[in-house]
C-alpha cells in the first residue's frame, strides 16, 4: 500500500466523521426545544 493513499483514506474518514457531528450539532440546536420524541427514543433503547 502506497503510504499517500493510506494518508488520504485516513484523512477522509476524519473529515467525515467530523462533518457528520458538526451537521448533527447544527441539527440539534436550530430544531424546536419542545421537539423531543428522538430524545425520548434514545432513552427507551
Amino acid at each position: 500500500m502506497n503510504l499517500y493513499l493510506i494518508v488520504v483514506i485516513i484523512s477522509t474518514i476524519i473529515v467525515t466523521i467530523l462533518c457528520t457531528k458538526v451537521i448533527y450539532d447544527t441539527y440539534r440546536i436550530l430544531r424546536p426545544k419542545n421537539n423531543v420524541t428522538d430524545e425520548e427514543l434514545d432513552s427507551r433503547k
